[in-house]
């Protein structure tokens, strides 16, 4: 019976969880442009910072809101938390995933942390990026109002 119970539980909060999640996109482009705009010049040097310190806030600069869009193509500020995933699509149709707040842009390669146990490391130049999309839990957003 414990068994049964805890099955249940485990299924609803999955469920609960996965309600609470949200998908949003944007170009290479764009978050290349946004991460440039946040970085402050700093050099960070991804495996030893990663190494010493994770999660690292700073290595995604002081990028506090991204410019995406929703999944009806509206734009929305997304305030990232640590919980916000980029899921990268390369043009060979292989996935690469990387926490926003370990993320750095490197000229043209963009360097993130896919497994915050194992710290992986992971490494994709822009023109070999297809598409982004961005997961989260609980992030805020709000809509972007023309000016």
């Amino acid at each position: 019976m414990r068994m049964f119970i805890f099955s249940i539980t485990v299924i609803v909060s999955m469920i609960v969880l996965e309600g609470c999640a949200s998908s949003y996109v944007l170009s290479p482009d764009n978050l290349a442009a946004q991460l440039r705009a946040g970085q402050k010049g700093e050099s960070a040097e991804l495996a030893t910072t990663i190494s010493a310190q994770v999660p690292n806030r700073d290595i995604a600069g002081s990028v506090e809101k991204l410019l995406c869009s929703n999944q009806s193509g509206q734009s929305i500020w997304l305030y990232p938390n640590e919980n916000t995933e980029l899921h990268i699509t390369k043009r060979s149709g292989e996935t690469v995933t990387m926490y926003f707040d370990t993320v750095l842009l490197e000229g043209t390669k963009l360097k993130g942390v896919s497994s915050l146990i194992q710290k992986t490391e992971q490494e994709v130049d822009l023109s070999d990026i297809l598409k982004i999309e961005v997961y989260t839990v609980n992030s805020k957003t709000e809509p972007v109002h023309p000016h």
